[in-house]
């Protein structure tokens, strides 16, 4: 996530709390939703962050290649449950 992005992130949330707080009397409740707000606002950063692929990731691939090698050829197999954890 770039620092535009996540600038605009920001002021996105805090429109939205801006908002919320327009129409919230009780002090608690305005506080709750503050910090489920920003409890969203972080998993969020956090998720975007997880979900960005790396620099193996982005690999070119032949696909003619890949789809006229023989069978025979090993290929890479992947543990699932080791990935999932």
């Amino acid at each position: 996530m770039t620092d535009d992005e996540a600038q605009a992130l920001e002021d996105a949330i805090l429109d939205v709390m801006a908002q919320d707080q327009e129409h919230v009397s009780n002090e608690e409740l305005r506080h709750y939703m503050n910090e489920t707000i920003w409890f969203a606002a972080k998993q969020t950063v956090k998720n975007k962050a997880s979900e960005e692929p790396s620099m193996q990731d982005e690999h070119v691939v032949n696909l003619r290649e890949a789809i006229n090698r023989p069978a025979n050829q090993e290929t890479k197999k992947v543990d699932l449950r080791a990935a999932i954890q």
